[in-house]
């Protein structure tokens, strides 16, 4: 490889993984992004997104407030981080109420920045969840896809987004399996998400939804 070639690729690799800091660092400094969920089973009824000052260089922590119907609420956080071009899912930890783990062996690419319509991308790994005390390790496998971006109109305004599909199956077979579609803004806002859960016969049983109500306080 030549120098100029050699200097080419090292650039484009840099502004790759700058696209992801500059996406979370954008997103680290919107305000709370609040969300309304309508599902039969969750126990939440309203989610918001906190950004966390903590959060600087490749490393992005999330805090999710989840509320009741009731006005009762607990915390979970995600902890991500910067590789490359991915926007990468390490754990996911429930801070209060049960004190649940989601840990994802290796890191689960979430994201590929920036959003490309079209691109899609897989990962294989191990999945642990539980508490500390009892804890449940299954193999598990995620493939994502990006559609084409959408205008979305919502309670909260209108928003350019593109749908991140990606469907989970776990114990080393196809079903059961979850899928689901995510709308991110180019600032990684989420401005809606569709859930499906399918059963052992691949027939779908439910359904949850999450959709933008406000963004800011």
């Amino acid at each position: 490889m030549t120098l100029a070639l050699l200097v080419l690729a090292l650039t484009s690799a840099d502004a790759q993984a700058g696209a992801c800091r500059k996406a979370t660092q954008a997103l680290s400094e919107v305000s709370p992004v609040v969300m309304t969920v309508t599902s039969e089973h969750l126990p939440y009824r309203q989610v918001s997104f906190l950004p966390d000052p903590a959060s600087k260089g490749r490393v992005y922590v999330q805090v999710n407030e989840y509320r009741d119907e009731a006005g009762t609420t607990w915390r979970g956080v995600d902890h991500l981080a910067c590789r490359g071009r991915e926007l990468q899912l390490h754990e996911f930890v429930t801070d209060t109420r049960t004190g649940a783990v989601e840990d994802f062996e290796p890191a689960l690419p979430w994201l590929r920045l920036p959003l490309r319509e079209g691109e899609t991308w897989s990962w294989r790994g191990t999945l642990t969840v539980g508490t500390e005390e009892d804890s449940l390790q299954v193999d598990a496998a995620v493939d994502f896809e990006v559609g084409a971006p959408q205008e979305l109109v919502t309670s909260a305004g209108v928003f350019e987004a593109w749908p991140v599909g990606y469907d989970l199956s776990v114990g080393g077979r196809r079903p059961p399996r979850i899928h689901t579609i995510s709308w991110y803004t180019s600032e990684l806002v989420l401005v809606q998400r569709t859930r499906e859960y399918f059963d052992a016969a691949d027939q779908l049983e439910r359904t949850d939804r999450w959709e933008i109500e406000r963004l800011g306080e």
